[in-house]
């Protein structure tokens, strides 16, 4: 299991008479091999229609990156303000003109060695759009969900050494792998987690042993959580309980704190109920 490191993370709290106050909620974080907390990379998707940038900005971070997105439109001038250091160009709907950016950001000294994704519609030939100069542009077609397009760029940038390999996270019989979205309970795999129940168990997988709050379970799945229930946090635990099964590392609930995955060898059924109490 990998180490994590404790860092401070700052929400919004309201006084007696409704001001609002600073407070931390102490939650860790993975590391990476050398016990360093991994740097996110700075992606920016330059979207062609309105709907899809919610979609893809979710897609993104939920893949490890610090997400931004803009419209397509906004072009080089996005992209020299935010400074990303992964470009992901949606041609799904303005094929031509996501063409002309991906070769004017590849013809820019300042641009030119950014990595290139382009989403083109699946019934397109993408070579048609873009030339694949010196390797800096992959081709993604755009049949696949926002996720599953975003599992396959944050593959592309572990291969090319831009991001760390982040290895399997094991408690007991449970194993997750954060890079490719999967959960198994010995060699069965766990289908249809959804995003938050999954980073959820991550969370909790990632400090075994350590009772996680409501509070920062939220801040793990949400970030910033600002209208969010803590009574959500007891839906997902609910559920992750029933789709793990009894072969799965119990999730214990800790009264009036907050829940905690045990890391020893004893599987829920051999705890009996305990480990179901809520």
């Amino acid at each position: 299991m990998r180490k994590s490191a404790p860092v401070s993370v700052s929400r919004t709290a309201h006084g007696r008479n409704g001001e609002k106050t600073a407070a931390s909620a102490s939650i860790p974080v993975a590391s990476n091999r050398a016990g360093v907390e991994s740097r996110s990379l700075r992606a920016l998707a330059l979207v062609s229609r309105d709907e899809v940038e919610e979609p893809w900005r979710r897609a993104l971070t939920a893949g490890g990156l610090k997400a931004e997105t803009a419209p397509l439109d906004a072009g080089m001038a996005a992209v020299l303000r935010l400074r990303p250091e992964v470009v992901v160009l949606d041609a799904t709907s303005s094929g031509r003109r996501a063409a002309r950016l991906c070769r004017q950001l590849q013809g820019d000294p300042r641009t030119s060695l950014t990595p290139l994704f382009f989403v083109y519609d699946a019934n397109e030939t993408p070579e048609a759009f873009a030339e694949n100069a010196a390797g800096r542009v992959a081709y993604v077609p755009a049949n696949l969900s926002p996720r599953e397009m975003t599992e396959r760029i944050v593959a592309a940038l572990r291969r090319r050494g831009l991001l760390p390999v982040s290895a399997d996270i094991c408690v007991g019989a449970l194993r997750i792998s954060p890079v490719r979205f999967l959960v198994f309970v010995g060699n069965r795999r766990i289908e249809n987690l959804r995003l938050t129940e999954f980073k959820t168990l991550k969370a909790l997988a990632e400090n075994a042993d350590r009772v996680l709050t409501r509070e920062q379970i939220l801040t793990a799945t949400h970030g910033d959580h600002s209208g969010v229930s803590e009574r959500s946090v007891d839906v997902q635990i609910v559920s992750l309980r029933r789709k793990l099964g009894p072969e799965a590392p119990a999730i214990e609930t800790v009264a009036g704190v907050g829940y905690c995955l045990r890391s020893d060898s004893r599987s829920r059924a051999a705890r009996g109920k305990a480990g179901d109490a809520s």
